[in-house]
């Protein structure tokens, strides 16, 4: 998306030009014209650009104005907990009024400020952040955003079948494992399994459900491990190593 001022034929100002996954995109623009263009683009090929144009004639309503929030992203899970929070510039803003939410609606941080950015350190939990300006007699609507803090690992899978030192003549082998959950950020898991005892040659990586079938195809002894991981960023520690033959 690209937006030129007054137009692209003659234009004194590019005042946009960035590529976006959405089909919506949020800009406040000075009294002035304006044009605008979209193309549509993959790994190989885009299409030609489809243009409008456009004129700001008043920006005199200032509550109408939408504060615009850059980062954290929203509904972000990080085991981060140093964050700091941005917004674009309000034109005409004189400040902003910042606040932060836990999850049970209490007010953490209640903040004016004359910047578009505030750092803070969050402890473990789910915040909702968000932002209104002020041009010292008129605010715009909050602007909002949610947090998950999640900074605790996931417990390590306990291994179960097929049992250690097992034997098998069945190629399709089936996984099991028993993991307790830990509130917070989405938990998955990933099977490791290796040809030798060193677990220096790996012959899958996966990420699984419990349980899960995979076929060996060729005789031999095996060994398995796992480790869980989390959307915040967590890793487990690995689990023990079991091994199974199969003939």
């Amino acid at each position: 998306m690209q937006i030129a001022k007054p137009n692209f034929a003659a234009a004194t100002e590019i005042v946009l030009d960035t590529e976006l996954t959405t089909t919506s995109y949020t800009q406040q623009l000075n009294i002035g014209d304006y044009e605008w263009r979209v193309k549509a683009m993959n790994s190989a090929y885009e299409t030609s650009y489809v243009a409008r144009k456009l004129t700001v004639v008043s920006n005199d309503d200032f509550e109408s104005n939408v504060v615009v929030l850059n980062n954290p992203s929203n509904s972000l899970n990080t085991n981060i907990v140093n964050q700091t929070l941005s917004w674009n510039a309000v034109i005409g803003a004189t400040g902003y009024q910042l606040q932060i939410f836990d999850n049970s609606s209490t007010l953490l941080v209640d903040q004016t400020l004359a910047t578009t950015s505030y750092s803070h350190t969050f402890t473990e939990g789910n915040f909702t952040w968000k932002v209104r300006a002020s041009n010292g007699t008129d605010n715009t609507l909050y602007s909002s955003r949610t947090i998950l803090i999640d900074t605790t690992l996931p417990n390590v899978p306990t291994l179960t079948a097929p049992t250690n030192a097992s034997t098998t003549t069945d190629s399709n082998i089936s996984f099991n494992w028993n993991r307790t959950p830990i509130t917070g950020s989405q938990e998955f898991d990933s099977l490791y399994v290796y040809s030798n005892v060193a677990l220096t040659n790996l012959t899958l990586k996966k990420r699984v459900t419990n349980p899960h079938s995979e076929t060996i195809l060729d005789n031999g002894t095996y060994y398995w491990r796992m480790k869980s991981f989390d959307e915040a960023g967590n890793v487990s520690a690995v689990s023990s190593t079991f091994s199974f033959t199969k003939n």
